[in-house]
Parts: C-alpha cells; sequence; structure tokens
C-alpha cells in the first residue's frame, strides 16, 4: 500500500514538472510574442515621425520659396542701385514720420520731457547751486529747460523727414518762435541777469562735460584740477572753438550723413583737428601745471581717435555701414 502511493506522488511529480517546464515555455513565448509586437509598433511610430518631418520639411521650403518670390515681387534682383536707395529713404522716412508723430501727442510729449529731466539735472547741476534760485523755481526752470531739449530734438527729426526747402524754411521759422516763449518764459522766471548767465553756461556746456571728465581723471592723482582751473579751462576751450574754423567740421556728423564728405574732406578735417588741438594744448598750458597738461593732452587724443573710429568706420565706427 505505502509502495504504491509513492508510486502515485511520483507520477503526479513528475507531472507538475513537465506542465512547469510547458508553462515557462509558453510564458517566454508570450513576452517574445510581445517584445516583437514593441518593436513593431515602435517601427511604425518611427516612420509615422519621419513622414511628418519630411511633409514639415517640405511645407517649410514651399513657404520659404514662396517668402522669396514675394520679397522679389518687391524689391526685383534687377532694381537699379539708385531706385533701391530711393527704397530705402523712402521706409527711413517712414519710420521717421512716425516717431516725428509722437511729438504732436500730448502724452508722448509729456513722457519725453519726463524723460529729460534727469540730464537736464545733471547738465544743470552747477548752474543751479550757484543760482540762488529756490527749490520751487529750479523745479519749474529744470522742466523749461527739459521741454527746450524735446523742441530742439523735434526740430531737427522734422528738418530730416521734411521734403522740400521751403518745408524745412517754415519749420524753422516755427521752432524759433518756439523756443523764444520758452525763452521769454525763463527770463521771466528767474529775471533777466540770471537767464543771461544761463545762455552762457549752456553754450560752454560741451567744455564743461569735457573738463568735468578730466577733473574726474585728476582727482586719484597728486595734482588734482581747482574750481577756478576748471572755469578758466572751459574758457579757453569755449574761446578755441570759436576763433578756429574748419574747412568742413565734422564732429556732429552721424550715421549715413558722414557718407556726405568725401575722403580728402575727412582727411582734411583730423588734420584740421590736430591742429586745433596744439592750439587748445598752448592756451592751457597758461592755467594747468606739467601732470594736469599731460592727462589734458592724452584726453584731446583720445577724443579725436574716437571720433575717427566712429567717422571712418573702425571698431564702432560709421561711415561705410
Amino acid at each position: 500500500m505505502k509502495n504504491g502511493i509513492i508510486a502515485v506522488l511520483g507520477i503526479c511529480c513528475v507531472g507538475l514538472g513537465a506542465y512547469s517546464i510547458k508553462l515557462k515555455s509558453d510564458i517566454s513565448s508570450l513576452e517574445a510574442d510581445r517584445s516583437h509586437a514593441e518593436l513593431l509598433i515602435q517601427k511604425a511610430q518611427a516612420e509615422e515621425i519621419a513622414e511628418t518631418v519630411e511633409e514639415d520639411k517640405t511645407a517649410d521650403e514651399k513657404a520659404g520659396q514662396e517668402y522669396v518670390a514675394t520679397a522679389t515681387e518687391v524689391v526685383p534682383d534687377e532694381l537699379e542701385e539708385a531706385e533701391r536707395e530711393r527704397t530705402r529713404d523712402e521706409i527711413r522716412r517712414e519710420r521717421m514720420m512716425e516717431f516725428v508723430a509722437r511729438f504732436d501727442d500730448p502724452e508722448s510729449r509729456l513722457n519725453m520731457i519726463d524723460d529729460r529731466l534727469n540730464r537736464v539735472d545733471g547738465r544743470y547741476s552747477d548752474f543751479f547751486k550757484r543760482s540762488g534760485l529756490s527749490s520751487d523755481q529750479i523745479g519749474i526752470l529744470k522742466t523749461m529747460l527739459a521741454e527746450r531739449d524735446v523742441l530742439r530734438m523735434e526740430g531737427q527729426l522734422k528738418r530730416r523727414a521734411a521734403y522740400t526747402d521751403a518745408e524745412r524754411e517754415a519749420l524753422a521759422a516755427s521752432m524759433a518762435q518756439k523756443n523764444s516763449i520758452i525763452d521769454s518764459e525763463i527770463a521771466s522766471l528767474i529775471g533777466e541777469d540770471l537767464a543771461e548767465s544761463l545762455e552762457v553756461y549752456n553754450e560752454t556746456e560741451p567744455y564743461r562735460r569735457s573738463v568735468d571728465s578730466l577733473s574726474q581723471s585728476l582727482s586719484y592723482t597728486s595734482s588734482p584740477i581747482s574750481e577756478e582751473q576748471s572755469e578758466a579751462l572751459v574758457g579757453i576751450m569755449a574761446s578755441a572753438a570759436d576763433s578756429f574754423e574748419y574747412s568742413n567740421d565734422l564732429s556732429n556728423a552721424r550715421g549715413r550723413f558722414i557718407n556726405n564728405y568725401s575722403e580728402e574732406e575727412i582727411s582734411t578735417y583730423f588734420q584740421e583737428r590736430e591742429a586745433y588741438e596744439q592750439l587748445l594744448i598752448a592756451n592751457a598750458r597758461e592755467v594747468l601745471d606739467d601732470e594736469q597738461l599731460a592727462i589734458f593732452v592724452e584726453q584731446q587724443v583720445s577724443e579725436r581717435e574716437s571720433l575717427q573710429r566712429r567717422v571712418e568706420g573702425g571698431p564702432g565706427g560709421g561711415r561705410f555701414r
């Protein structure tokens, strides 16, 4: 009996082992089928993506061709250079007119005046300190000076945008009248004498900036420049500028307007600029010591070289842009 039970158990174990082997085989087969199916899905997805990319590429190429065709229609290759330049001038004029229109918008004009207030404060700070005006008067004066700056910018841009000499002449008369009104209001606010002092200060302001820069450079040396020396040097620079005449003054030339001058005119200007520097340095010897004068000479050379790079198209230059 016991032997029979053992035999039956042995047969069951053999059967279970065989079933286990078959089950593992089936599971492996299913896993292989699933892996194969996943590979097929990934391949199909990859093919679909490739087809989409190719379609997008074709669409982009088509759109690019249409853009080139449109651009060619607007500015055809055979268009003469003079016509191209005329087209560019018209585009620049349109953009300029868009900006000029802001001067006639009250809100935009007030924003411009606000933007100029900080600059006015910096440029005229010394005058305000010496003026003896009250804080309220200084506040009103700053606004008037900012308005005058905006008026100057308006006149410059509108002159560039004008088509004819008659338009430019009418504009100049209009701007002169508006400036006269502001000048009268300033004189009423601060008095005639102080208004005259303000105009002198305003005319010498570019030289004051240069002297202020020199003063900052010398403040780190053993020979700082005094207030008396600064005022004397401002006078010397203003006097030299008034007495010296250039064949063509390029100091304020900007952007494409530099192209209005020939290479010979540009070369002549910088030769004359060096002669002007020598005159300026000779006069500056009267108020500066040797160390101060050496820094002043370096400053003048640096300013000339910076202007020359801008005019002749070097780093940061603009002649051939």
